[in-house]
Protein backbone atom coordinates (compact mmCIF):
# COMPACT_ATOMS: atom_id res chain seq x y z
CA UNK A 1 0.00 0.00 0.00
CA UNK A 2 1.71 3.10 -0.87
CA UNK A 3 2.55 5.72 2.14
CA UNK A 4 0.01 8.68 0.38
CA UNK A 5 -3.12 6.48 -0.61
CA UNK A 6 -4.32 4.84 2.65
CA UNK A 7 -6.76 2.36 1.98
CA UNK A 8 -5.00 1.16 -1.46
CA UNK A 9 -4.38 -2.96 -1.29
CA UNK A 10 -1.36 -4.04 -1.97
CA UNK A 11 -0.58 -7.04 -4.39
CA UNK A 12 0.30 -10.77 -3.18
CA UNK A 13 0.82 -13.43 -6.19
CA UNK A 14 2.10 -17.07 -5.56
CA UNK A 15 3.31 -18.45 -8.63
CA UNK A 16 3.48 -15.05 -10.75
CA UNK A 17 2.87 -11.65 -10.38
CA UNK A 18 0.43 -8.87 -10.95
CA UNK A 19 1.61 -6.73 -14.60
CA UNK A 20 -1.16 -4.31 -14.23
CA UNK A 21 0.28 -3.72 -11.23
CA UNK A 22 4.13 -3.17 -12.22
CA UNK A 23 6.08 -0.08 -13.98
CA UNK A 24 9.36 -0.94 -15.62
CA UNK A 25 11.94 -2.62 -13.42
CA UNK A 26 15.32 -3.95 -12.89
CA UNK A 27 16.31 -7.79 -13.06
CA UNK A 28 18.73 -8.66 -10.44
CA UNK A 29 20.56 -12.21 -9.97
CA UNK A 30 20.77 -13.96 -6.60
CA UNK A 31 23.81 -13.86 -5.04
CA UNK A 32 25.08 -17.48 -5.64
CA UNK A 33 23.43 -21.25 -6.20
CA UNK A 34 22.46 -21.78 -2.95
CA UNK A 35 22.06 -18.14 -1.70
CA UNK A 36 18.72 -16.73 -2.25
CA UNK A 37 18.78 -13.70 -0.30
CA UNK A 38 17.59 -10.58 -2.15
CA UNK A 39 20.35 -8.48 -2.43
CA UNK A 40 20.27 -5.26 -4.57
CA UNK A 41 22.74 -3.03 -5.06
CA UNK A 42 21.83 0.68 -4.17
CA UNK A 43 23.33 3.12 -6.61
CA UNK A 44 22.14 6.62 -4.81
CA UNK A 45 19.98 8.40 -2.42
CA UNK A 46 18.95 11.92 -3.42
CA UNK A 47 16.26 13.85 -1.30
CA UNK A 48 14.58 16.45 -3.07
CA UNK A 49 11.71 18.67 -1.78
CA UNK A 50 8.82 20.52 -4.67
CA UNK A 51 8.21 23.51 -2.56
CA UNK A 52 9.37 25.97 -2.42
CA UNK A 53 9.26 26.32 -6.40
CA UNK A 54 11.56 24.37 -8.21
CA UNK A 55 12.59 22.35 -4.29
CA UNK A 56 15.75 21.21 -3.79
CA UNK A 57 17.84 18.05 -4.66
CA UNK A 58 20.31 16.63 -1.79
CA UNK A 59 22.12 13.96 -2.26
CA UNK A 60 22.32 11.65 0.96
CA UNK A 61 25.09 9.13 -0.87
CA UNK A 62 27.46 12.09 -2.14
CA UNK A 63 31.46 11.64 -1.51
CA UNK A 64 30.62 7.61 -1.22
CA UNK A 65 30.10 4.94 -3.77
CA UNK A 66 27.06 3.03 -3.70
CA UNK A 67 26.29 -0.06 -1.52
CA UNK A 68 24.54 -3.41 -1.27
CA UNK A 69 21.43 -3.92 0.62
CA UNK A 70 19.62 -6.59 1.71
CA UNK A 71 15.73 -6.42 0.77
CA UNK A 72 13.64 -7.84 3.69
CA UNK A 73 10.16 -7.25 4.21
CA UNK A 74 10.26 -8.67 7.97
CA UNK A 75 12.00 -5.43 9.24
CA UNK A 76 10.33 -1.97 8.98
CA UNK A 77 12.97 0.10 8.70
CA UNK A 78 15.95 1.55 6.41
CA UNK A 79 19.27 0.28 7.87
CA UNK A 80 22.01 2.44 6.13
CA UNK A 81 25.52 3.49 6.22
CA UNK A 82 26.18 5.66 8.89
CA UNK A 83 27.42 8.61 6.64
CA UNK A 84 23.94 8.48 4.72
CA UNK A 85 22.03 8.13 7.86
CA UNK A 86 23.54 11.66 9.11
CA UNK A 87 22.39 12.84 5.30
CA UNK A 88 18.83 12.40 6.93
CA UNK A 89 19.30 13.69 9.97
CA UNK A 90 20.37 17.00 8.44
CA UNK A 91 18.10 17.17 5.78
CA UNK A 92 15.28 16.27 7.83
CA UNK A 93 15.64 17.98 10.71
CA UNK A 94 16.41 14.30 12.98
CA UNK A 95 17.03 14.07 16.32
CA UNK A 96 19.06 10.72 17.30
CA UNK A 97 17.99 8.93 20.18
CA UNK A 98 20.82 6.67 21.45
CA UNK A 99 18.79 5.09 24.16
CA UNK A 100 16.44 3.28 21.43
CA UNK A 101 18.88 3.75 18.58
CA UNK A 102 16.03 5.47 16.73
CA UNK A 103 15.14 8.98 15.04
CA UNK A 104 12.84 10.96 16.24
CA UNK A 105 10.57 13.93 14.59
CA UNK A 106 9.09 16.59 16.35
CA UNK A 107 5.90 18.64 15.71
CA UNK A 108 7.81 21.37 14.25
CA UNK A 109 10.29 19.05 12.19
CA UNK A 110 7.53 17.11 10.86
CA UNK A 111 5.48 20.38 9.48
CA UNK A 112 8.13 21.49 8.00
CA UNK A 113 8.61 18.52 5.73
CA UNK A 114 5.19 17.44 4.85
CA UNK A 115 4.73 21.22 3.76
CA UNK A 116 7.84 21.20 1.61
CA UNK A 117 7.11 17.86 -0.12
CA UNK A 118 9.54 16.06 0.62
CA UNK A 119 10.70 13.46 -1.40
CA UNK A 120 13.50 9.76 -1.04
CA UNK A 121 14.60 8.15 -4.27
CA UNK A 122 16.89 4.91 -3.95
CA UNK A 123 17.98 3.88 -7.46
CA UNK A 124 18.21 0.28 -7.04
CA UNK A 125 20.12 -1.93 -9.90
CA UNK A 126 22.00 -4.83 -10.49
CA UNK A 127 25.61 -3.45 -9.10
CA UNK A 128 26.47 -0.68 -7.03
CA UNK A 129 28.22 1.38 -10.01
CA UNK A 130 26.03 3.99 -11.36
CA UNK A 131 25.24 4.17 -14.83
CA UNK A 132 24.33 -0.08 -14.48
CA UNK A 133 20.75 -1.13 -15.22
CA UNK A 134 18.79 0.26 -12.44
CA UNK A 135 15.20 1.82 -12.29
CA UNK A 136 14.05 4.60 -8.80
CA UNK A 137 11.72 4.17 -6.04
CA UNK A 138 10.68 7.25 -4.76
CA UNK A 139 8.77 7.27 -1.33
CA UNK A 140 7.30 10.53 -0.32
CA UNK A 141 7.16 11.75 3.06
CA UNK A 142 4.55 10.05 4.16
CA UNK A 143 6.34 6.84 3.87
CA UNK A 144 8.79 8.15 7.03
CA UNK A 145 5.99 9.69 9.00
CA UNK A 146 5.42 6.77 11.70
CA UNK A 147 4.18 6.92 15.51
CA UNK A 148 5.23 4.30 18.05
CA UNK A 149 4.74 3.79 22.13
CA UNK A 150 5.36 0.90 24.30
CA UNK A 151 7.19 -0.89 24.23
CA UNK A 152 9.76 1.51 22.06
CA UNK A 153 8.84 4.66 23.92
CA UNK A 154 7.51 5.61 27.29
CA UNK A 155 4.84 7.48 25.51
CA UNK A 156 3.26 7.84 21.76
CA UNK A 157 6.19 9.30 19.83
CA UNK A 158 6.34 10.08 16.20
CA UNK A 159 10.22 8.77 14.87
CA UNK A 160 11.61 8.10 11.03
CA UNK A 161 12.05 4.93 10.41
CA UNK A 162 15.84 4.88 9.23
CA UNK A 163 18.76 2.83 11.56
CA UNK A 164 21.92 2.95 11.61
CA UNK A 165 22.98 -0.47 9.66
CA UNK A 166 24.92 -3.12 12.21
CA UNK A 167 28.05 -4.97 11.35
CA UNK A 168 28.30 -2.86 7.73
CA UNK A 169 24.77 -4.73 6.55
CA UNK A 170 22.42 -2.45 4.79
CA UNK A 171 18.37 -3.58 4.83
CA UNK A 172 15.80 -2.13 3.07
CA UNK A 173 12.56 -3.37 4.85
CA UNK A 174 8.78 -2.14 4.95
CA UNK A 175 9.27 1.53 3.74
CA UNK A 176 10.69 0.87 0.39
CA UNK A 177 8.46 -1.64 -0.15
CA UNK A 178 5.27 0.66 0.31
CA UNK A 179 6.48 1.87 -3.06
CA UNK A 180 7.77 -0.81 -4.69
CA UNK A 181 7.22 -4.19 -6.63
CA UNK A 182 9.15 -7.62 -6.15
CA UNK A 183 8.96 -10.28 -8.66
CA UNK A 184 10.89 -13.36 -7.26
CA UNK A 185 11.60 -16.55 -9.55
CA UNK A 186 13.84 -18.84 -7.10
CA UNK A 187 13.81 -21.45 -9.64
CA UNK A 188 15.97 -19.40 -12.43
CA UNK A 189 17.55 -17.34 -9.16
CA UNK A 190 16.92 -13.55 -9.95
CA UNK A 191 14.19 -11.06 -8.88
CA UNK A 192 12.71 -8.46 -10.27
CA UNK A 193 13.07 -4.62 -8.44
CA UNK A 194 9.97 -2.10 -10.29
CA UNK A 195 7.57 0.74 -9.08
CA UNK A 196 4.20 -0.43 -7.48
CA UNK A 197 1.52 1.13 -9.74
CA UNK A 198 -1.72 2.51 -7.54
CA UNK A 199 -4.41 3.40 -10.71
CA UNK A 200 -7.26 4.82 -9.35
CA UNK A 201 -9.77 3.01 -9.99
CA UNK A 202 -7.31 -0.08 -10.22
CA UNK A 203 -7.89 -2.47 -13.12
CA UNK A 204 -8.35 -6.10 -13.21
CA UNK A 205 -5.19 -8.04 -12.17
CA UNK A 206 -3.41 -8.91 -14.97
CA UNK A 207 -1.66 -12.28 -13.46
CA UNK A 208 1.21 -13.64 -15.70
CA UNK A 209 2.35 -16.67 -14.23
CA UNK A 210 6.01 -18.01 -13.62
CA UNK A 211 7.04 -21.54 -15.23
CA UNK A 212 9.51 -23.28 -13.55
CA UNK A 213 12.86 -24.23 -15.33
CA UNK A 214 11.90 -27.93 -14.29
CA UNK A 215 8.90 -27.32 -16.96
CA UNK A 216 11.18 -26.13 -19.80
CA UNK A 217 13.52 -28.41 -19.11
CA UNK A 218 10.78 -31.42 -19.25
CA UNK A 219 9.35 -30.08 -22.81
CA UNK A 220 13.10 -30.44 -23.69
CA UNK A 221 13.39 -33.66 -22.84
CA UNK A 222 10.42 -35.11 -24.62
CA UNK A 223 11.35 -33.90 -27.71
CA UNK A 224 15.07 -35.22 -27.45
CA UNK A 225 13.22 -38.41 -26.29
CA UNK A 226 10.92 -38.21 -29.33
CA UNK A 227 13.82 -37.62 -31.53
CA UNK A 228 16.14 -40.93 -29.87
CA UNK A 229 13.10 -43.23 -30.00
CA UNK A 230 11.42 -42.00 -34.19
CA UNK A 231 15.40 -42.59 -35.59
CA UNK A 232 15.65 -46.37 -34.72
CA UNK A 233 11.96 -46.99 -36.35
CA UNK A 234 12.71 -44.55 -38.95
CA UNK A 235 15.67 -46.43 -39.67
CA UNK A 236 14.21 -49.70 -39.04
CA UNK A 237 11.20 -48.68 -41.74
CA UNK A 238 13.89 -47.74 -44.27
CA UNK A 239 15.62 -51.24 -44.06
CA UNK A 240 12.56 -52.70 -44.40
CA UNK A 241 11.51 -50.86 -47.98
CA UNK A 242 15.36 -51.44 -48.83
CA UNK A 243 15.18 -54.92 -48.26
CA UNK A 244 10.90 -55.41 -49.50
CA UNK A 245 12.96 -53.57 -53.20
CA UNK A 246 15.48 -55.70 -53.55
CA UNK A 247 13.50 -58.58 -53.32
CA UNK A 248 10.65 -57.07 -55.81
CA UNK A 249 13.78 -56.56 -58.37
CA UNK A 250 15.56 -59.99 -58.18
CA UNK A 251 12.17 -61.85 -58.42
CA UNK A 252 11.36 -59.57 -61.66
CA UNK A 253 14.89 -60.60 -63.23
CA UNK A 254 14.18 -64.22 -62.54
CA UNK A 255 10.70 -63.51 -64.43
CA UNK A 256 12.34 -62.12 -67.00
CA UNK A 257 14.98 -64.52 -67.30
CA UNK A 258 12.64 -67.79 -67.74
CA UNK A 259 10.40 -66.42 -69.85
CA UNK A 260 13.41 -65.85 -72.56
CA UNK A 261 14.38 -69.30 -72.43
CA UNK A 262 10.44 -71.29 -73.43
CA UNK A 263 10.48 -68.56 -76.44
CA UNK A 264 13.86 -69.37 -77.62
CA UNK A 265 14.09 -71.49 -81.17
CA UNK A 266 13.65 -74.82 -80.81
CA UNK A 267 16.58 -77.60 -81.56
CA UNK A 268 16.55 -80.58 -84.34
CA UNK A 269 15.58 -82.77 -81.34
CA UNK A 270 12.64 -80.94 -79.74
CA UNK A 271 8.97 -82.82 -79.69
CA UNK A 272 6.59 -80.96 -82.00
CA UNK A 273 2.99 -81.73 -81.98
CA UNK A 274 1.19 -84.03 -83.82
CA UNK A 275 -1.97 -82.94 -85.82
CA UNK A 276 -4.56 -85.36 -85.66
CA UNK A 277 -6.10 -87.41 -88.94
CA UNK A 278 -9.73 -86.83 -89.08
CA UNK A 279 -9.90 -89.52 -92.08
CA UNK A 280 -12.11 -92.79 -91.51
CA UNK A 281 -10.30 -94.89 -93.50
CA UNK A 282 -7.58 -97.57 -92.19
CA UNK A 283 -4.23 -98.65 -93.54
CA UNK A 284 -2.51 -101.56 -93.12
CA UNK A 285 1.01 -102.41 -93.30
CA UNK A 286 2.27 -104.88 -95.83
CA UNK A 287 4.07 -107.97 -94.25
CA UNK A 288 7.74 -108.05 -95.23
CA UNK A 289 7.29 -111.27 -96.10
CA UNK A 290 4.40 -111.18 -98.56
CA UNK A 291 1.10 -113.54 -98.26
CA UNK A 292 2.54 -116.57 -99.35
CA UNK A 293 5.02 -116.51 -96.44
CA UNK A 294 2.38 -115.71 -93.70
CA UNK A 295 0.08 -118.64 -95.21
CA UNK A 296 3.12 -121.20 -95.03
CA UNK A 297 4.01 -119.61 -91.64
CA UNK A 298 0.82 -119.75 -90.29
CA UNK A 299 0.27 -123.37 -91.50
CA UNK A 300 3.56 -124.85 -89.70
CA UNK A 301 2.35 -123.26 -86.89
CA UNK A 302 -0.78 -124.85 -86.56
CA UNK A 303 0.46 -128.07 -87.66
CA UNK A 304 3.39 -128.09 -84.91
Amino acid sequence: MPAGDKGVPGSLVLGGYDSSRLDGGVSISMPGPTNSTLVAGVQSITISSSAPAGGNVYSATAGSSGFFAVIDSSSPYLWLPPAVCDAFETAFALTYDSASGRYLVNDTARERNRARGMLVSLQVGNAVEAGAGSVSIDMPYDAFDLEAGFPLFPTATRYFPIRRAVGGVSVVGRVFLQEAMLVVDYGRRNFTVGRARFPSPLPPADIVAIAGPQASGRARASKTNAIAVALPIVCIALFVALAMALWHFRCRSARRASGAGEGAPMGAGSAHPLEADASPEKFELESPLGNEEKERAYFRTGTS
